[in-house]
C-alpha cells in the first residue's frame, strides 16, 4: 500500500501548501504530496513607497502562486466552460497554447487580461494589484527573463 503524504482527512500543515493528487494515465491515484504553491506575504499594516511617488499601506496579507499558470491548468478552466478557449490560429507565432507539441506544464502565454482575470476567479483567487506586484518583486527571486504582466488594476 502506498503511503500518502496528505488527503482530505490529513491536510497539509504549512501556510501556502496544498495537497496535490497525482494520477496515472488511467486516472488511478498514484501519490499525493504537500506542495508549497503560494508565497504568502505578511504585509498587513506595512507601508512601502510605490513607484517612488505614493506611500501604500497594505490592509491585509496576500499570496502569490509560485508557478505561472500552465497550459494544462488553463485548459482545465476551458474544459469547465469558465475560461475562453485559446484560438487555434491567428495568434502570434510565439504563443504556445495552440501548439500541438507544447509541454502542457509550460506556462501559458498570449492570453488577454480578461482571460487571466477569469482564470483567477476560477482558481478562487484574483489578479494582484500593481502595488502588490511591485512589493512582491522586491521579495521574490525570479529567474532571469521571467515576464509576468497582468495586475488587477491594469484592466
Amino acid at each position: 500500500m502506498t503511503q500518502f503524504e496528505c488527503d482530505n482527512s490529513k491536510p497539509c500543515d504549512e501556510l501556502g501548501e496544498v495537497c496535490i493528487y497525482y494520477l496515472s494515465e488511467s486516472k488511478n491515484l498514484v501519490a499525493t504530496a504537500c506542495v508549497k504553491k503560494f508565497e504568502v506575504f505578511g504585509v498587513k499594516n506595512q507601508t512601502f513607497k510605490f513607484q517612488d511617488e505614493v506611500d501604500i499601506t497594505f490592509a491585509r496579507s496576500f499570496a502569490f502562486g509560485l508557478n505561472p499558470v500552465s497550459i494544462a491548468e488553463y485548459q482545465c478552466c476551458v474544459d469547465k466552460k469558465v475560461c475562453t478557449a485559446i484560438p487555434q490560429e491567428g495568434l502570434d507565432q510565439n504563443c504556445n497554447a495552440h501548439e500541438t507539441d507544447a509541454d502542457p506544464e509550460q506556462a501559458i502565454n498570449c492570453i488577454t487580461w480578461d482571460e487571466a482575470d477569469r482564470y483567477c476567479e476560477f482558481a478562487q483567487g484574483r489578479l494582484c494589484s500593481e502595488a502588490e506586484w511591485e512589493y512582491s518583486m522586491g521579495k521574490l527571486q525570479e529567474p532571469a527573463g521571467t515576464v509576468r504582466e497582468w495586475v488587477g488594476d491594469a484592466g
